[in-house]
């Protein structure tokens, strides 16, 4: 078994790690353990798919086994799961009661950087911010890489930034309740929360165990961390609880906020245009509620006022 409890010292050098789920997320987590140093036990409930036996061929240290799971799973140093994958699955539960430390592609991939997360979630409106996130960062002339819950693995993302370096790299991840289970040490450098309304609960107890795995993004926030929310949404905002940074966005308030509307434009403190809202692309109130969040997190990286106009 490995000691994942300090995450500077986490090394899968000569490891054995099982990947639970053979679909995109578990190969790019099985591509990103064999780049560095361990061995993959991929397991699947499924048949192989035409993808996986293409991308595994090509890997020696890869190992399979499908339609269905077997003990083999739980003789590992580690088991690392697939967002599908339900959190109290009985071949969780056994690896978690066999001492086997369990997490997230989503934890596990953000062991091995140190450049810049922005992590965007909530239940409504995530792809919109991020996508909007990421083409401003873009802009400002960082090299924004987009992932997560979005079809693009953070796994396959981080590994293409390992093989390829770039100077002012920055990570804007989509992420869902489900990426959010089993954390143990991932803490983006700016949380962006959005909204709370009930979903996924054919896979959660109640509203609050939905909740409670959102607001999973928070759990290891520092000081020095900020954390963007929508000060709109009451059933959110009452339940920010951190000492990181809190910017809050709102299309009713301006106090303690970057940004403000009227009926014609959004300005910054300073009075000055950001947007007018008829040159805004994107129509509907919920979508100037995610602008306002993205435009939030452009000005923390100090991109300019211009930058935004052209992706707006």
């Amino acid at each position: 078994m490995m000691n994942i409890q300090n995450r500077n010292e986490i090394n899968l050098k000569g490891k054995h790690v099982s990947v639970i789920g053979a679909a995109r997320t578990g190969l790019a987590v099985s591509e990103l353990v064999s780049f560095l140093g361990g061995t993959v036990f991929l397991s699947d409930q499924k048949n192989l798919t035409e993808t996986a036996e293409t991308a595994i061929s090509k890997n020696p240290n890869i190992t399979v086994e499908f339609n269905g799971h077997t003990e083999k799973v739980h003789d590992a140093d580690l088991m690392v799961i697939s967002p599908g994958v339900p959190q109290d699955a009985d071949i969780i539960l056994t690896a978690i009661n066999k001492g086997l430390p369990v997490v997230t592609e989503i934890e596990f991939a953000s062991w091995f950087t140190e450049d810049p997360i922005v992590a965007v979630t909530g239940t409504n409106g995530k792809t919109t911010t991020s996508t909007l996130i990421h083409k401003i960062l873009e802009k400002g002339g960082n090299n924004s890489i987009f992932a997560g819950n979005v079809g693009h693995p953070f796994s396959t993302a981080l590994l293409d930034s390992l093989e390829n370096p770039a100077e002012n790299t920055v990570y804007v991840l989509e992420i869902s309740s489900f990426q959010m289970e089993h954390i143990l040490h991932f803490k983006p450098d700016f949380a962006v929360l959005l909204n709370l309304s009930p979903d996924h609960l054919d896979r959660y107890n109640s509203f609050e165990d939905y909740v409670d795995a959102k607001l999973n993004i928070l759990k290891n926030l520092e000081q020095t961390d900020t954390v963007v929310f929508n000060f709109d949404d009451k059933q959110l905002a009452d339940r920010i609880k951190t000492n990181a940074i809190c910017v809050p966005f709102s299309l009713k308030h301006s106090d303690s906020t970057l940004f403000s509307l009227n009926e014609t434009k959004i300005y910054d403190n300073a009075q000055d245009v950001l947007v007018y809202l008829n040159d805004i692309k994107l129509p509907g109130k919920h979508n100037l509620e995610n602008l306002m969040a993205a435009s939030t997190v452009r000005s923390l990286f100090h991109v300019e006022n211009n930058q935004i106009q052209k992706v707006l």
